[in-house]
């Protein structure tokens, strides 16, 4: 949890690869795991107590699927952008920005 102290002017003046954004998709993408492989999983209480709001996995696992693709292809981005060069520079900036809050969501999410 010491890495969510680090403000964002530390990230943003560092600019140096940081370790945030993916190890929180990690804690995200274990948990997600966690959830549909331990018992009662999703379906499970979905099939043992059908309402109209029971949460419908197969809705939940599609909508949820792509932002997984999205999220890795933003990662890939912000390690692959260079620093030292001018045209990746503003991007990358305006990327590490955001790491903070990415980190944040994907913490509260799992």
């Amino acid at each position: 949890m010491l890495f969510l102290l680090h403000t964002s002017n530390q990230i943003q003046n560092t600019k140096a690869h940081n370790p945030q954004a993916p190890t929180s998709f990690l804690i995200d993408f274990a948990a997600q795991q966690y959830g549909m492989l331990s018992t009662p999983n999703m379906k499970t209480i979905h099939d043992r107590n059908l309402s109209f709001f029971s949460p419908q996995p197969f809705f939940i696992a599609g909508f949820f699927f792509p932002q997984q693709l999205f999220q890795l292809a933003w990662l890939y981005r912000l390690y692959k952008l260079d620093p030292k060069k001018p045209g990746e520079r503003g991007e990358l900036d305006q990327m590490v920005d955001f790491v903070p809050y990415y980190s944040l969501g994907n913490l509260c999410i799992a």
